[in-house]
């Protein structure tokens, strides 16, 4: 008998979450131009036919073209325009660390791969609630990422966390809300409020105050970019008792007002 194993390599991968959150079917024409400005997701996308172009801020020119797989990291803002038509696939998505963290923020420009797509299956997917096929649609995702790192020479960074940072990230994530405080999480937890704020500090390098924060105005982001609730709502659903709070403090982190945001924002669609 010969056996051998390995569960060291999973310690990491355990703590990555893939989340896909839509996946569709386009064909765009010349209308389909505009700004994409600090985006909730990366996109992947696999262009049928066609081609079109981004341009990042630095003035740097990428074209996507017909038979190839991109994927555009949720880092990266640009100029987008297609020249006369196109049909493609697309999907978004966030691959993140346990904290939150996007684990492809070091990609500092748009990845390819040549290699086929299921269109025939994604196509008739699109339309249908099953936990299978979004199981399936999830592994293509899964794979084509995975291919694309590789052959790219990606170096994706995880990290070890503390039975402490994970239970208080568990806490943050299930009750997430810009009123939750250091003293409320410390207790539900079980753990000090010092011996809190010195791990999120070592392990984390902010405050648990800075790391609440940050997750409460993304999802604010997500949630104008991906609903149709008012500004009102949003700010109500996470926390805040004042909408001209809410909206001061979102336009400090974005540049713009929650509603200049929900205006002017373009999902990629197609």
């Amino acid at each position: 008998m010969y056996i051998n194993y390995n569960t060291e390599i999973f310690k990491s991968a355990n703590r990555i979450k893939l989340t896909v959150s839509c996946v569709g079917h386009a064909i765009v024409g010349k209308e389909w131009q505009g700004y994409l400005a600090t985006p909730v997701y990366s996109r992947l996308y696999y262009v049928i036919s066609g081609s079109f172009k981004i341009t990042l801020s630095n003035g740097t020119e990428y074209v996507f073209e017909k038979g190839k797989w991109y994927l555009l990291p949720s880092c990266i803002s640009c100029h987008f325009e297609c020249p006369d038509s196109m049909e493609h696939i697309y999907f978004h998505l966030k691959l993140c660390e346990y904290d939150g963290t996007d684990l492809l923020r070091c990609c500092t420009s748009p990845l390819s791969l040549d290699g086929e797509c299921p269109l025939d299956f994604i196509k008739e997917s699109i339309n249908t609630s099953s936990v299978t096929t979004a199981l399936r649609l999830k592994n293509i995702a899964s794979d084509v990422i995975s291919l694309m790192i590789d052959e790219n020479d990606v170096e994706l960074h995880g990290r070890e966390y503390s039975p402490c940072i994970i239970k208080a990230i568990q806490y943050i994530r299930q009750n997430l809300s810009a009123s939750l405080t250091i003293g409320e999480i410390s207790e539900n937890i079980f753990v000090s409020k010092s011996t809190l704020t010195k791990h999120f500090s070592r392990e984390l390098s902010m405050s648990v105050n800075e790391y609440v924060t940050s997750l409460v105005m993304s999802e604010a982001e997500a949630l104008l970019s991906s609903t149709t609730l008012s500004v009102n709502a949003v700010s109500e659903k996470l926390g805040f008792n004042d909408q001209l709070y809410f909206s001061r403090r979102f336009k400090q982190k974005f540049g713009v007002s929650p509603s200049e945001y929900r205006k002017n924002r373009c999902y990629l669609f197609g």
